[in-house]
Protein backbone atom coordinates (compact mmCIF):
# COMPACT_ATOMS: atom_id res chain seq x y z
CA UNK A 1 0.00 0.00 0.00
CA UNK A 2 2.82 2.41 0.90
CA UNK A 3 4.41 1.83 -2.54
CA UNK A 4 1.14 2.76 -4.27
CA UNK A 5 0.84 5.97 -2.25
CA UNK A 6 4.43 6.95 -3.10
CA UNK A 7 3.83 6.26 -6.81
CA UNK A 8 0.67 8.39 -6.73
CA UNK A 9 2.60 11.25 -5.07
CA UNK A 10 5.23 11.13 -7.82
CA UNK A 11 2.60 11.03 -10.58
CA UNK A 12 0.74 13.94 -8.96
CA UNK A 13 3.94 16.01 -9.16
CA UNK A 14 4.11 15.33 -12.94
CA UNK A 15 7.48 13.58 -12.71
CA UNK A 16 8.60 11.95 -15.94
CA UNK A 17 11.47 9.98 -14.37
CA UNK A 18 10.68 7.75 -11.38
CA UNK A 19 13.41 6.18 -9.23
CA UNK A 20 12.82 3.15 -7.02
CA UNK A 21 15.61 2.14 -4.63
CA UNK A 22 15.21 -1.46 -3.36
CA UNK A 23 11.40 -1.08 -3.50
CA UNK A 24 10.57 -4.74 -2.88
CA UNK A 25 12.66 -5.29 0.24
CA UNK A 26 9.63 -5.69 2.51
CA UNK A 27 7.06 -6.96 0.00
CA UNK A 28 5.57 -10.45 -0.23
CA UNK A 29 6.02 -12.43 -3.48
CA UNK A 30 2.48 -11.51 -4.60
CA UNK A 31 3.09 -7.82 -3.82
CA UNK A 32 6.36 -7.99 -5.77
CA UNK A 33 4.54 -9.37 -8.84
CA UNK A 34 1.92 -6.64 -8.54
CA UNK A 35 4.62 -3.97 -8.18
CA UNK A 36 6.49 -5.26 -11.26
CA UNK A 37 3.23 -5.03 -13.24
CA UNK A 38 2.84 -1.42 -12.10
CA UNK A 39 6.37 -0.66 -13.36
CA UNK A 40 5.50 -2.16 -16.76
CA UNK A 41 2.36 -0.02 -16.95
CA UNK A 42 4.34 3.12 -16.05
CA UNK A 43 6.80 2.38 -18.87
CA UNK A 44 3.97 1.80 -21.36
CA UNK A 45 2.52 5.17 -20.30
CA UNK A 46 5.83 6.82 -21.24
CA UNK A 47 7.45 7.22 -17.82
CA UNK A 48 11.14 6.45 -17.45
CA UNK A 49 11.72 4.16 -14.49
CA UNK A 50 15.02 3.53 -12.69
CA UNK A 51 14.94 0.38 -10.57
CA UNK A 52 17.83 -0.02 -8.13
CA UNK A 53 18.06 -3.53 -6.75
CA UNK A 54 20.40 -6.40 -6.08
CA UNK A 55 17.63 -8.85 -7.04
CA UNK A 56 18.51 -9.94 -10.57
CA UNK A 57 15.17 -11.75 -11.06
CA UNK A 58 13.39 -8.41 -10.67
CA UNK A 59 15.66 -6.75 -13.23
CA UNK A 60 15.11 -9.67 -15.63
CA UNK A 61 11.33 -9.47 -15.20
CA UNK A 62 10.88 -5.79 -16.13
CA UNK A 63 13.99 -3.96 -17.37
CA UNK A 64 15.20 -3.56 -20.93
CA UNK A 65 18.73 -2.52 -19.97
CA UNK A 66 20.74 -2.80 -16.78
CA UNK A 67 23.87 -1.06 -15.60
CA UNK A 68 25.85 -3.18 -13.14
CA UNK A 69 27.87 -1.33 -10.50
CA UNK A 70 30.68 -2.65 -8.34
CA UNK A 71 32.84 -0.59 -5.98
CA UNK A 72 31.51 2.70 -7.36
CA UNK A 73 32.29 1.86 -10.97
CA UNK A 74 30.13 0.79 -13.86
CA UNK A 75 30.99 -2.76 -14.81
CA UNK A 76 28.86 -2.43 -17.92
CA UNK A 77 25.43 -1.71 -19.34
CA UNK A 78 23.74 -4.79 -20.71
CA UNK A 79 20.69 -5.80 -22.69
CA UNK A 80 18.59 -7.68 -20.12
CA UNK A 81 16.99 -10.05 -22.63
CA UNK A 82 20.35 -11.40 -23.78
CA UNK A 83 22.22 -11.46 -20.45
CA UNK A 84 21.71 -14.38 -18.06
CA UNK A 85 21.16 -14.14 -14.31
CA UNK A 86 24.44 -16.01 -13.83
CA UNK A 87 26.36 -13.39 -15.83
CA UNK A 88 24.71 -10.54 -13.91
CA UNK A 89 25.55 -12.19 -10.59
CA UNK A 90 29.19 -12.73 -11.55
CA UNK A 91 29.48 -9.12 -12.69
CA UNK A 92 27.99 -7.81 -9.43
CA UNK A 93 30.25 -9.76 -7.10
CA UNK A 94 33.27 -10.42 -9.31
CA UNK A 95 36.58 -8.69 -8.77
CA UNK A 96 38.27 -6.58 -11.44
CA UNK A 97 35.82 -7.68 -14.11
CA UNK A 98 35.17 -4.22 -15.50
CA UNK A 99 34.00 -4.31 -19.11
CA UNK A 100 33.59 -1.69 -21.78
CA UNK A 101 30.37 -2.83 -23.42
CA UNK A 102 29.15 -1.03 -26.51
CA UNK A 103 25.44 -1.24 -27.21
CA UNK A 104 23.14 -0.44 -30.08
CA UNK A 105 21.22 2.79 -29.76
CA UNK A 106 17.46 2.39 -29.53
CA UNK A 107 15.57 3.80 -32.47
CA UNK A 108 12.23 3.86 -30.65
CA UNK A 109 13.21 5.82 -27.55
CA UNK A 110 14.50 9.34 -27.08
CA UNK A 111 16.89 10.22 -24.28
CA UNK A 112 15.35 12.12 -21.37
CA UNK A 113 18.37 12.21 -19.06
CA UNK A 114 22.10 11.87 -19.70
CA UNK A 115 24.71 11.19 -17.03
CA UNK A 116 28.18 12.25 -18.20
CA UNK A 117 31.47 11.30 -16.48
CA UNK A 118 29.83 11.67 -13.07
CA UNK A 119 31.93 11.57 -9.90
CA UNK A 120 30.24 11.80 -6.50
CA UNK A 121 31.67 11.71 -2.97
CA UNK A 122 29.97 10.30 0.10
CA UNK A 123 29.40 12.26 3.32
CA UNK A 124 32.99 11.49 4.45
CA UNK A 125 34.48 12.89 1.24
CA UNK A 126 35.32 9.47 -0.21
CA UNK A 127 34.78 9.19 -3.97
CA UNK A 128 31.94 6.61 -4.28
CA UNK A 129 30.82 7.16 -7.89
CA UNK A 130 33.74 7.11 -10.26
CA UNK A 131 33.33 8.48 -13.78
CA UNK A 132 29.89 6.99 -14.60
CA UNK A 133 28.13 7.74 -17.89
CA UNK A 134 24.79 6.45 -19.20
CA UNK A 135 21.54 7.70 -20.65
CA UNK A 136 17.89 7.14 -19.76
CA UNK A 137 15.24 6.82 -22.44
CA UNK A 138 11.59 7.74 -22.48
CA UNK A 139 9.33 4.81 -21.56
CA UNK A 140 12.21 2.66 -20.37
CA UNK A 141 12.77 0.70 -17.19
CA UNK A 142 16.49 1.05 -16.48
CA UNK A 143 18.05 -1.19 -13.86
CA UNK A 144 21.03 -0.37 -11.67
CA UNK A 145 22.34 -3.51 -10.00
CA UNK A 146 25.08 -3.96 -7.45
CA UNK A 147 25.71 -5.12 -3.94
CA UNK A 148 25.00 -2.58 -1.21
CA UNK A 149 27.67 0.09 -0.89
CA UNK A 150 28.69 0.11 -4.55
CA UNK A 151 27.78 3.79 -5.00
CA UNK A 152 24.13 3.42 -6.02
CA UNK A 153 22.84 5.62 -3.18
CA UNK A 154 25.31 8.41 -3.94
CA UNK A 155 24.49 8.18 -7.66
CA UNK A 156 20.74 8.54 -7.16
CA UNK A 157 21.18 11.30 -4.54
CA UNK A 158 23.20 13.26 -7.12
CA UNK A 159 20.63 12.69 -9.87
CA UNK A 160 17.75 13.97 -7.74
CA UNK A 161 19.74 16.95 -6.47
CA UNK A 162 20.28 16.11 -2.80
CA UNK A 163 24.02 15.38 -3.05
CA UNK A 164 26.71 17.55 -4.63
CA UNK A 165 28.47 16.38 -7.76
CA UNK A 166 32.27 16.34 -7.55
CA UNK A 167 32.62 16.43 -11.35
CA UNK A 168 30.73 15.48 -14.49
CA UNK A 169 27.25 16.53 -15.50
CA UNK A 170 23.60 15.52 -15.47
CA UNK A 171 21.64 16.71 -18.48
CA UNK A 172 17.82 16.61 -18.66
CA UNK A 173 15.61 16.99 -21.71
CA UNK A 174 13.49 20.11 -21.28
CA UNK A 175 11.14 21.15 -24.09
CA UNK A 176 13.04 19.19 -26.78
CA UNK A 177 16.44 20.56 -25.76
CA UNK A 178 18.93 19.40 -23.16
CA UNK A 179 19.88 21.46 -20.09
CA UNK A 180 22.29 20.74 -17.27
CA UNK A 181 20.62 20.15 -13.90
CA UNK A 182 23.93 19.96 -12.03
CA UNK A 183 23.70 21.90 -8.77
CA UNK A 184 19.93 22.42 -8.89
CA UNK A 185 17.66 21.67 -5.94
CA UNK A 186 15.04 18.93 -6.08
CA UNK A 187 12.30 21.53 -6.64
CA UNK A 188 14.24 23.21 -9.45
CA UNK A 189 14.77 19.83 -11.13
CA UNK A 190 11.06 18.97 -10.88
CA UNK A 191 10.08 22.42 -12.20
CA UNK A 192 12.22 21.85 -15.32
CA UNK A 193 9.57 20.05 -17.37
Amino acid sequence: MRQKIEILKVLYRNADIIIFDEPTAVLTPNEINEFMNVLKILAIEGYTVILITHKIKEIKSVAQRCTVMSLGRVVGTFDVATTSEVVFTKLMIGKNTFLDMSRKQSINYTNVLEIKNLKVKDERGVLRVKNISFDLREGEIFGIAGVEGSGQEELIDAIIGIRSIFSGDIIKKVDDKFESIKGLTVKQIIDKK
